[in-house]
């Protein structure tokens, strides 16, 4: 697989360094990074890992709405992401993060290919209207 043509070309900027080195454990890191990094850009919030994607995507008024939320199944879908962000950050990240972990190149791929998915959901993603954001844009 060649990972670079599978993903966004500024995910591989983050990565390209750390993966063709071969320190797949620290690409996975720098995908993380990259990953918070646009949450914080998009969501105007500072933070890192749950506290941030909870802030951002978590609420009855989430910062960043990825459908309208007016259906059982867009709230399931906002709930469900918030959930997966939080499980990739305790789960894949902070191990990683805080442990000497060894992953090879196709466990390496397979996260930082995910990550890439959810970078695609996450710039999908929107603030609710209100006024004062309106006004500021225009």
């Amino acid at each position: 697989m060649n990972l670079q043509s599978l993903i966004r070309p500024e995910l591989w900027l983050a990565i390209s360094d750390t993966y063709e080195a071969g320190n797949y454990n620290h690409a996975i890191i720098d995908a993380f990074h990259y990953m918070s990094e646009i949450i914080r850009e998009k969501s105007g919030l500072d933070g890192d890992g749950e506290q941030l994607v909870g802030k951002a995507f978590g609420g009855e008024s989430p910062i960043l709405r990825i459908n309208k939320l007016q259906t059982v199944t867009e709230r399931d879908s906002q709930q469900g992401l918030l959930h997966v962000l939080i499980g990739m950050y305790k789960g894949i990240r902070n191990p990683r993060s805080h442990d000497q972990i060894e992953d090879t190149k196709n466990t390496a791929d397979t996260i930082i290919y995910f990550v890439d998915y959810l970078l695609g959901i996450i710039d999908q993603s929107q603030e609710p209207f209100t006024i004062p954001n309106f006004i500021s844009r225009v």
